[in-house]
This record gives C-alpha cells, structure tokens and sequence, in this order.
C-alpha cells in the first residue's frame, strides 16, 4: 500500500512543535512538521511558499492561537475528505453565511464548537458527520486536500484568511466545510482579532460577488438634477458592494443625463436610460417592470433621497440573520435640500421604538 502524506504547516510559536507531535498518525500515512516564522501580515505569503514546497496531498495550516485537542484529528481529516473528494478546503468552525461585515466570527449560523481561552465552549451547532458543507471557515485551522493558491496579494492578516480560502476553493470548483466533531477539537490560546478596514475593504472589493446576493436599485428621476447627483451617490457608495442600479429618467432636457455622465458613466453597476417621451406614470411603470432575474432583492431610492452609507448592508445582515423574515424597512428622517434633519411629520415617524421583527403592520 502507498504511503500517502500530509504536511502540517504552522506557525512556529512556543510549544506548538511539541503539542503537534502528540497527535495519532494514521495508519498508512506520513506526517511532517513544516514549521514558517511570519508576522500576521504576512501569513498568507508564508502559506503559499510552503504549499509550493510541499508535495504532499494533504496540508494542514495553523496558526498560533489554538490548542488541538483531540489526539485523533488528522484520522478524521481524511476519512472526512476521502468520503467528500468535492471538499477542497476543511475547518473546525465556521458559518452557513457570513455577514456583510466580512468577519466569520461574529456571523450567524455558525458550525463547530471550539473552547475560547478559558476553555468555555463558544457559539456554534454540531457539524453533521463527517462533515458539513459552509460559506466560510474561521481562519486558525484550515486542511486542505487541493492546492489552490493564498491571496498573498490582498491578504495582510490573518482575520479573513479563511474566508478567502473558501472563496478561492469554490472558484476552483471545490467546497468548503466543517469537519464533525464528538468533542471540541481545539481551543482558543488568543481572541484577540484586529479589524483593519483596509483589509476588509481588500477582502470585501474582491469577493462581495462570491459572497452576498445581488441588489438591485431603482431610482426614478424627473428633471432635479443636483437631487439625483446625491441620491445616485449615495447607492454608488454604500459598503454593499453587490449592486445593480438602475435609473429611468423622463426629463424631458439632458441636464440629469449629463450628470449621469459626468460622474457615474464609468461604473459598471449602473444602468441608465433617457425616456423623453415618458409621462411621470410611463416612467413609473419602467422602474416598476424593471427585474434582473440574477438580483434577489430590490431596494427603491426616490430621486430626492439619499441611503446612508450602511443602510443596504444593514439590511441585507437582518435577511442572513433571520432567514424567515420577506420584509425589511427602517426609520426614514426627513431632510431639507441641503441635507439637514427636520422635525418629523405624522406619516414618517417610526413605527416601533426599537429595532426588532413585527408580524403585520398597523
């Protein structure tokens, strides 16, 4: 019988060599230590010259914030991806769906259950055996049983790195998943993650199409060009960035167009058309018969209205972190034409005090 091998690539932190030796080899495999010295910043990097070194199918790599517990956990490892050779990439925990934060962590529907510092048990239902299939694995412990290369060129920490493994493995038509658990097989030694929004713009710039649905917005537009320019402006700016925006625009003079082109032509996300010969009510029914099939939300921006940076996103983390509600819709304030909030009136005052889920409107 061949002998096959796994590489276990970590970081060389104090202690890890050791803990890692203790693990149960399995029968008919070879198991090597492939230690890396990299800083946070450059842990995707470090990963892909070893993953290009290596010559083993299977590779494991870690970082220095966990404590594998489980002595039999290469074992599980490879009867999960011999029994699912469409698993590219296998963690210890993750999430279903991942938030438009980009953070797994934090995001709802999380798989696997590992021990924080204190060796309390974290958030997170038992995977299905031998392993169960998610949009995103946390980053300290990825296995994976195809080569496919790190993003060393949008990567400089460790925060979203396996999410964008994730990404990558299903861009090369492999899985991601959870492997099964009877006990937790690790814990965490560090918490501690820094957010740098640098690096979630990088991460949420390259893969907000793999990740989230497509929205589209849909902006009717009469004759008030500087209004459209700001209403325009803020849906091309939201933190959400899967957009489909379309404006229909029945002035009946090429001022809004000439905004159109002076200051949105170049982005592809946009779609405008210039109905001249439209009424108010034929431009109505244009936005209105609007629908990109690939699109699975809709979201109407009046002319004369501008969305908060965050407000698409918001929105879109309450539809991922209850998948039963069909209906969301915020507080709305009343501005003046130079952006400044104004009392409300009796049709715009908000109709609940808190942020929460309704089953009916009143």
């Amino acid at each position: 019988m061949k002998t096959e091998t796994m590489e276990i690539i970590y970081v060389d932190a104090q202690g890890m060599k050791k803990r890692l030796r203790s693990l149960s080899v399995p029968e008919g495999m070879e198991v090597q230590l492939h230690p890396i010295s990299a800083g946070e910043k450059e842990l995707a990097a470090a990963f892909q010259a070893a993953m290009e070194q290596s010559e083993a199918k299977y590779k494991i790599y870690i970082s220095s914030d966990i404590e594998i517990l489980q002595k039999e956990i290469l074992a599980e490892l490879i009867t999960a991806f011999r029994a699912h050779p469409e698993v590219g990439v296998l963690g210890l925990s993750g999430t279903k769906r991942i938030l438009t934060s980009g953070i797994t962590y934090n995001s709802p529907q999380r798989r696997g259950v590992v021990l924080d510092v204190k060796r309390k048990a974290l958030t997170g239902a038992a995977a299905a055996e031998p392993c169960e299939t998610v949009q995103a694995l946390d980053s300290y412990f990825l296995a994976t049983q195809y080569d496919v290369p790190w993003r060393k060129d949008i990567l400089q920490g460790v925060l979203f790195l396996g999410a964008s493994a994730c990404c990558e493995q299903r861009r090369a038509g492999h899985e991601a998943a959870v492997l099964a658990q009877k006990q937790p097989a690790c814990r965490m030694i560090s918490s501690q993650f820094a957010v740098n929004d640098e690096m979630r713009a990088a991460f949420l710039d390259e893969y907000s199409k793999d990740l989230y649905p497509l929205v589209s917005v849909v902006i009717p537009t009469y004759q008030r060009p500087e209004y459209f320019r700001q209403a325009l402006e803020s849906a091309q700016k939201q933190t959400y960035r899967n957009l489909d925006i379309f404006v229909t625009d029945n002035s009946h003079n090429d001022e809004t167009e000439e905004v159109y082109k002076k200051y949105f032509a170049d982005d592809p996300r946009i779609h405008y058309e210039h109905h001249s010969e439209f009424n108010a009510k034929g431009n109505w029914y244009c936005a209105m018969a609007y629908d990109n099939p690939e699109a699975e939300y809709v979201n109407w921006l009046m002319d004369d209205d501008i969305f908060a940076p965050k407000k698409i996103a918001t929105m879109m983390d309450f539809y991922f972190v209850y998948p039963d509600v069909t209906f969301v819709t915020s507080y709305r304030s009343l501005i003046d034409e130079n952006g400044n909030v104004l009392p409300d009136k009796s049709w715009s005052k908000p109709i609940c005090d808190h942020t929460g889920i309704v089953n009916s409107f009143v």
